[in-house]
């Protein structure tokens, strides 16, 4: 006895184009990065931050950013990231995370603008967790563009 494939019914085709369609609409509405401008201020004191940059900002995942950092292995201090959103001369704490010796490299995400014009401003403050002393910090804004 020999099985053959059947080929797959026009409901089963009916049903893919359908879920695919429906992907591409959801998908399609979805702003991108390049949806968006970003500018990094100069490390303050440049002790602990080198550089930050944009992975990916899109309305789904928000602004992924990238922070590369040296710290002194042989330094015992532990060190977190503050991250502050600024909003009229106002700090609005939204996240901490641990920044490791051993790593040069922390990957975070914040919140994006929604509206066209809008621009969101945010402060990674790097403090010392003995003393929560500030040692460095970087400001960044994200702008939707657009009209």
């Amino acid at each position: 006895m020999t099985i053959t494939p059947s080929s797959p019914s026009v409901s089963g085709r009916l049903l893919l184009a359908t879920v695919l369609l429906i992907g591409l609409l959801t998908v399609a509405g979805c702003s991108t990065t390049d949806d968006y401008a970003t500018e990094a201020d100069e490390p303050t004191t440049g002790a602990v931050i080198e550089t930050l940059s944009f992975v990916d900002i899109n309305e789904m995942d928000g602004a992924r950013y990238e922070l590369r950092y040296s710290l002194n292995a042989s330094d015992t201090a532990a060190y977190n990231v503050e991250v502050y959103e600024l909003t009229d001369d106002e700090a609005e704490f939204v996240s901490i995370s641990d920044l490791n010796s051993g790593e040069s490299q922390y990957r975070n995400d914040v919140p994006p603008p929604w509206d066209a014009g809008e621009t969101r401003r945010y402060e990674l403050r790097i403090v010392d967790e003995a003393d929560s002393t500030v040692v460095d910090t970087i400001s960044f804004r994200i702008t939707k563009e657009g009209a």
